[in-house]
């Protein structure tokens, strides 16, 4: 289900989604700019799940639905984007075992342009998705810490990976700043298998790591879950929120800010 609502929480419309499949439909990330509303999730089809992306006018009209999947797994969106009049998706298609990352990129009226799939051993997905102004595309998920550039094309420019050697990494979030260079931020593990909040700085023309900062907190586990970066001035403010568990089974939310010239 979508729905708007006024300023002052006046619903204006709702529209409900129902897949081929008759199904569990559920969205899972969403966007918007001037000419509607998008949104990328998981619908049923048959006896699995695809990618399911739609869009809707700002006044409620479905203006499309297009399916991306496989037969023999669930697969998932969990990332959306939009640069003019491209529609860009980040999430997980599976042959039935184990998950691999995939983007795609669709036109104004959902036609799909291209799919990148990237695979390794072990389940591969992606969790953010972000693009800049000269048309390139950014992704970070997880095979350990995986952040990958694309072209407009779906040209894999780099591909980097961060391994912290004790367990399991993860990047939950990815944002872009104005000199075009790569921050994500998510969860490493520690030597006691503990989550350590994480933050990455890459090139973005390379995707070289310039910096990479960890918070550890109580020594329990401390999780990053979204990122946004700031110009003002001759600086970049970072800011990254999460959680940090002060004591077991309990989390508190967390933000932490970072400068850099």
């Amino acid at each position: 289900v979508t729905a708007k609502f006024s300023p002052t929480g006046t619903q204006l419309w709702a529209q409900i989604y129902n897949g081929t499949g008759n199904g569990n439909d559920r969205p899972e990330a969403m966007t918007g700019d001037a000419n509607g509303i998008y949104i990328t999730g998981r619908s049923t089809v048959g006896t699995t799940e695809d990618i399911i992306t739609l869009k809707y006018t700002l006044s409620g009209t479905l203006s499309w639905a297009t399916n991306y999947g496989s037969t023999t797994g669930n697969d998932r969106g969990d990332a959306i984007a939009v640069r003019g009049n491209s529609v860009f998706v980040g999430g997980r298609t599976s042959g039935g075992t184990i998950d691999d990352a995939v983007t795609i990129r669709y036109n104004a009226t959902g036609t799909q342009q291209w799919a990148q799939v990237y695979t390794e051993a072990g389940n591969d997905r992606i969790y953010d998705i972000a693009t800049d102004s000269l048309g390139f595309v950014y992704v970070a998920g997880q095979d350990n810490v995986l952040v990958i550039k694309y072209n407009a094309s779906g040209v894999q420019q780099w591909m980097s990976q961060y391994d912290s050697g004790t367990g399991y990494d993860q990047a939950n979030a990815l944002a872009v700043d104005c000199a075009g260079n790569v921050w994500i931020t998510g969860r490493k593990q520690d030597a006691a298998l503990a989550d350590d909040l994480l933050t990455i700085k890459y090139n973005g023309k390379t995707g070289a790591q310039m910096w990479l900062d960890t918070y550890t907190g109580s020594n329990l586990n401390d999780v990053g879950n979204d990122i946004a970066i700031y110009g003002a001035g001759t600086s970049n403010n970072i800011y990254v929120v999460g959680t940090t568990e002060t004591a077991a089974t309990q989390e508190d939310a967390l933000a932490r800010k970072y400068t850099e010239p």
